[in-house]
């Protein structure tokens, strides 16, 4: 289950950049073996590659929980994709991500994430 948010102004048009928020199942018992199983190469077919391989994997803490933050690039190879991972109870994994084409737009986006993260109660 993926939500989408973007600015109203980009309702007809593809937008600069966006937030999406995804709720996957926790098929693994670590976050770094988790991104592993579903990460692979540009192109690939397999129903459960969800990224291409990640970059700049760091951990980091979602309200007072484990999480894994990373960057990866879709298939279309532009823009990186700014995400973070934790495991939301015992059965799914949550994650939050943000890009932008627009560098100015992304600025704004890199100072809402980390305050969107914080305010987060998984």
């Amino acid at each position: 289950m993926t939500y989408r948010a973007y600015d109203p102004v980009y309702k007809d048009t593809y937008p600069a950049g966006q937030l999406e928020i995804a709720i996957y199942t926790k098929d693994a018992s670590t976050l770094s073996a988790w991104l592993t199983k579903h990460s692979g190469p540009v192109g690939s077919k397999d129903m459960t590659r969800y990224w291409t391989p990640t970059t700049n994997q760091s951990p980091v803490t979602v309200d007072g929980k484990a999480g894994l933050a990373f960057d990866w690039v879709p298939d279309q190879l532009t823009p990186t994709v700014h995400a973070t991972a934790t495991f939301l109870g015992t059965s799914y994994v949550l994650t939050v991500e943000w890009w932008s084409t627009d560098p100015s737009y992304a600025t704004t986006l890199q100072t809402y994430y980390p305050k969107m993260l914080a305010s987060l109660t998984t």
